[in-house]
C-alpha cells in the first residue's frame, strides 16, 4: 500500500503542477497579448492621421 500511494501523491502533484504550469503561460500568454494590442493602439493614436496605417475591418 505505500508504495502505491506514494505513486498515486506523485501522480496527483505532477498533475497539478501541469494544470497550473499550463495556466500560468496562458495567463502570462494573454497579459503579452493584451499589452501588445494596448501599446498598439497607444502608437496608432499617437499617430498623426496621414501617417496612420490602412484600418482593417
Amino acid at each position: 500500500m505505500p508504495v502505491s500511494g506514494a505513486f498515486d501523491a506523485t501522480a496527483s502533484a505532477t498533475a497539478t503542477a501541469s494544470a497550473t504550469a499550463t495556466a500560468t503561460a496562458s495567463a502570462s500568454a494573454t497579459a503579452t497579448a493584451s499589452a501588445t494590442a494596448s501599446a498598439s493602439a497607444t502608437a496608432r493614436n499617437c499617430t498623426p492621421p496621414d501617417k496612420q496605417p490602412p484600418r482593417t475591418r
